[in-house]
C-alpha cells in the first residue's frame, strides 16, 4: 500500500512544522492547528512522493535534488539538478531539469539545462540525491 503523507511549512517561522498539528473542520473545509495557534493561513502542504533517494531519505514535492537523466541526449558523467512536482499532464511525480551542477569560486552553480525539462520521477530515481527544498535551500536553484 501506497504512503500518503505531508510535511508542512510554515512560512511565517520559516520552518517545517508537525503535520499532525492539521486539522480539517469536515463541516466546512477549514484547516487549523493547535500548536500553531490558528495561524495556518502560512502553511504550504507537500506531499510525499512514495519514493526514497539513494540515502533512504524520503522525497516530497518541492525537494531538490541530484540525479543522472538516463537518456541519450544526456552526458552520464554529469548529474543534473531537478526540482519535484506534480505533472498534471502525466498524472505522475516529475522532476523539472533546472540545470548541471557545477562548483567554481569554492561555490555550486547551475549551468547549462537539459533538452528535455521535464522527467518522470520513476526515470530519475536511480542514484537520486535530495539536495535541499524549495524553502530552506532556494539558493540551490539559483545561477
Amino acid at each position: 500500500m501506497r504512503d500518503i503523507k505531508f510535511r508542512v511549512w510554515d512560512s511565517f517561522h520559516e520552518k517545517f512544522v508537525d503535520p499532525f498539528d492539521v486539522r480539517i473542520n469536515a463541516g466546512n473545509g477549514n484547516a487549523h492547528g493547535f500548536k500553531s495557534g490558528g495561524n495556518v493561513d502560512v502553511w504550504q502542504l507537500q506531499q510525499y512522493t512514495g519514493l526514497k533517494d539513494k540515502n533512504g531519505v524520503e522525497i516530497y514535492e518541492g525537494d531538490i535534488v541530484l540525479a543522472v537523466a538516463r537518456e541519450s541526449d544526456c552526458d552520464s558523467d554529469n548529474a543534473n539538478v531537478f526540482k519535484i512536482h506534480y505533472d498534471k499532464i502525466y498524472g505522475a511525480w516529475s522532476g523539472h531539469a533546472q540545470g548541471r551542477l557545477s562548483t567554481y569560486g569554492g561555490k555550486n552553480h547551475l549551468t547549462e539545462a537539459l533538452t528535455m525539462s521535464c522527467w518522470l520521477l520513476g526515470e530519475l530515481r536511480f542514484d537520486i540525491e535530495v539536495i535541499g527544498n524549495i524553502f530552506e535551500t532556494p539558493e540551490l536553484l539559483e545561477d
